[in-house]
């Protein structure tokens, strides 16, 4: 496993340029198909929908919304 240099990109929401990498894969011929992308990578979708939700923070300098930012 090798790691490229992808330079630095500027990201969403992020004021500053953030460095990059990608991760190279040593990957033998037979996982690689014929456009060049690896098989290996292709994940199945779930038998059921889901969603993940990250924890909300209030943003607000009310503290009494904390309460909102809590329930949702």
């Amino acid at each position: 496993m090798d790691f490229a240099d992808l330079g630095k990109q500027q990201v969403k929401n992020i004021d500053q340029p953030v460095q990059v990498y990608r991760i190279e894969l040593d990957r033998s011929p037979d996982e690689v198909g014929a456009s060049g992308t690896s098989q290996a990578g292709i994940l199945e979708l779930p038998d059921k929908p889901s969603v993940v939700v990250l924890p909300f923070t209030n943003m607000s300098k009310d503290t009494e919304q904390d309460y909102f930012a809590d329930g949702i």
